[in-house]
């Protein structure tokens, strides 16, 4: 007992200033942002005990880039187990303890419990769209029937398929056995000019490729010109449907041979809407087969040279629902696009999903005028040629579905920023850069910037210092001058889409703010940790009270003191009663009448985030507090008392608290003895970073009369 007593009062043999530590572990994120890896890892290795969690993530990936994953895992460690972990935390520490597999699949499942969908929602779609940097076309082709799932080949000389109403019919005995009440699609091959949009010498492909009731899309492996089609099989599904299957033929020889049928199709199930990854080694479609998540999902199966490499993967709750998700369209190995009637109204609506890690993304529904009140589909998007298409059926087309063309123009744009220096120092700027900052205001209003490369260029220097503009935004600027003058610079954000107005950046000398007579006399104290002596630092501040009192005879002063949220909470009482007793005892001496200062020591009760216990158990996390609610109602009524917490926008169900990682564990087990899992949680004092632990030690005044 004695032991564990002293292993949690505070007791730091390394005292560390914190001016130091700030301006050690921001050099930490200014190597990690330029690539500088080896830099990052020295300076977090100083300061590793007050990192943030967010200085954490980066110190941890440095490491995994040095393949010390031992020492990333445990740095990652403290992260995990806390409440304010996020999917990304819990699959990147899997991946670093490879060598525990039961441990890493149980952080895996964690990870599955948590929802990551981000969507921006446009209300009022014609103000939407009228604040678009983009313009639809509805392209010549379009017919008063549905035109759709356009095929663009940029590398190929601008080669434009499209699917189209089938003209030429199918021999007679095929029409007496098989007949559609639907309209029936064959593909397409046109010119394309990029200028207007015009399409030219549009004809319908050779039998040997249209099937008898439907062809394509289509999709092009870039590595290997292998063309993916969707062709109608002659089979009738499990849904008494016409099936629909993946078949494969070269570009070259789309004409005089017969496409190969795909060993990822499943008997009984529809396989259709293929797109290539631009490396050429996966393959995305949609797919009704069994073990999805309802109705149309989106999978991808990994290969080489076209040669499969195993099984299909489902692409997670993240992009699939149990609504239909279809039409993928692969930009990069990072970003894919897809369609998907989950909402309301089951319309089509247009998505793009941005690869998180493995297999997690984020995704975002586009804005107007991509999606409209109608069907929004087949979106794909051609960065050498900078323009895009999409098939929509909304109003004023000219047929049932059309196909429209836009370029891709997205508005290049920031914001004017202001950061106030030091003095005597030098600013460091590393993740909340200039550049961050104007990606998050693009990002609001078009989620296309996300394909757009974006570097900072700058245009006018600073005056009064020496500026050092790095193209990602972050940058470092010392003061020359000799007295504290306000400097700036101007920027603008270059892209090959185009480049963005000048934006100008405020440099602006810290320094005290205007405040009252009695402010500026009754500073805080702060202590080192687990001390109470007065240091040295602060003892000015105190004799500038204690000269206060004596000019002012009358006023009288209430000592408060605190404490961090880490020990005993009876120990920490005490201690605070320390830290005040010395505080009554130096001003007290030297003042008349002493009997005018007093003092009290009131612990940790004022931390935020103390809820008096230390760990917790949690069983279950939504991204919808309704499911949250319903979740924990059913669970209560069987005499459990838990709650739910909100931690990064979901939803937590905390079966009870507990004082020790032991009782916890026993929770655990209660918890399963109920037929339910959970994990164990550190409390948000574990996540505080050594700046806010000092923060809170401290003793403030209090003036009267």
């Amino acid at each position: 007992m004695l032991i564990s007593y002293f292993a949690f009062a505070q007791n730091d043999k390394q005292e560390l200033d914190s001016l130091s530590i700030i301006k050690t572990s921001i050099w930490g994120d200014y190597s990690f942002v330029n690539g500088k890896d080896a830099k990052a890892i020295v300076y977090y290795s100083k300061v590793t005990k007050y990192l943030t969690q967010e200085q954490r993530r980066a110190f941890s990936e440095a490491l995994n880039t040095a393949k010390d994953f031992a020492q990333a895992a445990e740095v990652m460690n403290p992260i995990v187990e806390s409440n304010q972990a996020i999917v990304k935390d819990y699959y990147f520490y899997a991946q670093l303890i490879t060598g525990n597999q039961k441990l890493a699949k149980e952080y895996i499942s964690k990870a599955n419990r948590l929802s990551l969908e981000i969507e921006n929602k446009v209300d009022d779609l014609t103000n939407g769209a009228e604040a678009s940097p983009y313009t639809l076309k509805n392209l010549n082709i379009n017919t008063e029937k549905s035109d759709f799932g356009v095929t663009y080949l940029s590398q190929n000389n601008g080669v434009f398929f499209y699917l189209g109403p089938q003209k030429k019919l199918p021999k007679k005995h095929l029409r007496k056995k098989f007949e559609s009440t639907s309209q029936i699609y064959d593909v397409y091959k046109a010119d394309l000019r990029l200028d207007s949009f015009l399409v030219e010498n549009s004809r319908e492909l050779d039998l040997n490729l249209n099937s008898v009731f439907q062809d394509g899309p289509l999709a092009i492996n870039p590595k290997t010109n292998t063309l993916y089609l969707t062709r109608s099989s002659l089979k009738i599904d499990s849904k008494k449907k016409m099936q629909l299957d993946l078949y494969n033929v070269k570009l070259n020889e789309i004409e005089s041979q017969l496409p190969k049928y795909s060993s990822i199709n499943l008997k009984g199930f529809s396989t259709l809407h293929p797109s290539v990854a631009e490396d050429g080694k996966r393959l995305y479609f949609a797919s009704d087969r069994p073990g999805g998540f309802g109705g149309m999902d989106l999978y991808y199966v990994p290969m080489e040279n076209d040669v499969f490499l195993g099984g299909p993967v489902n692409l997670g709750p993240d992009i699939n629902t149990s609504a239909n998700e279809v039409f993928p369209f692969s930009h990069s190995n990072q970003i894919l696009f897809y369609s998907s009637d989950k909402q309301k109204d089951k319309k089509l609506n247009i998505y793009l999903a941005s690869n998180l890690i493995t297999n997690r993304w984020e995704t975002q529904k586009l804005n107007p005028p991509f999606n409209s009140k109608g069907d929004d589909f087949s979106f794909s998007i051609d960065s050498k040629t900078k323009i895009g298409f999409i098939s929509s059926n909304r109003f004023a087309g000219r047929g049932e579905d059309d196909i429209y063309g836009f370029k891709f123009t997205p508005k290049i744009e920031g914001q004017s920023d202001v950061y106030s220096f030091p003095l005597k120092d030098t600013l460091i700027v590393a993740f909340n850069n200039i550049l961050n900052n104007d990606l998050d205001l693009m990002k609001s209003k078009d989620p296309l910037i996300r394909l757009v490369p974006l570097q900072v260029k700058l245009i006018d220097r600073v005056n009064h210092g020496d500026l050092v503009l790095n193209s990602n935004g972050s940058f470092l600027y010392t003061h020359k001058a000799k007295k504290p003058i306000k400097d700036s610079f101007t920027y603008m954000i270059d892209t090959p889409f185009g480049s963005s107005k000048n934006i100008k950046v405020e440099l602006i000398p810290e320094q005290v703010s205007i405040l009252d007579h009695s402010e500026k006399v009754f500073r805080p104290i702060y202590y080192t940790y687990n001390r109470f002596d007065l240091e040295t630092t602060y003892k000015e501040r105190l004799d500038v009270i204690v000269d206060y009192l004596n000019e002012n005879i009358e006023a009288e002063v209430e000592v408060s003191s605190f404490a961090d949220c880490r020990g005993p909470r009876a120990y920490n009482l005490k201690l605070t009663e320390k830290r005040s007793k010395t505080i009554v005892n130096y001003v007290g001496s030297r003042i008349l009448n002493p009997k005018r200062i007093t003092g009290k020591g009131y612990g940790e009760v004022t931390v935020k985030g103390n809820d008096n216990y230390d760990y917790s158990v949690i069983m279950n996390s939504f991204a919808s507090e309704i499911n949250a609610i319903k979740f924990i109602k059913k669970f209560n009524l069987l005499g459990n008392n838990a709650e739910i917490i909100e931690v990064s926008s979901n939803f937590r169900i905390i079966f009870r608290k507990y004082d020790s990682y032991q009782e916890a564990k026993k929770g655990i087990v209660i918890l399963k003895n109920l037929g339910y899992d959970g994990w164990v949680s550190k409390s948000e004092c574990y996540l505080l970073s050594e700046k806010d632990h000092q923060s809170k030690r401290k003793t403030t005044f209090k003036i009267s009369n």
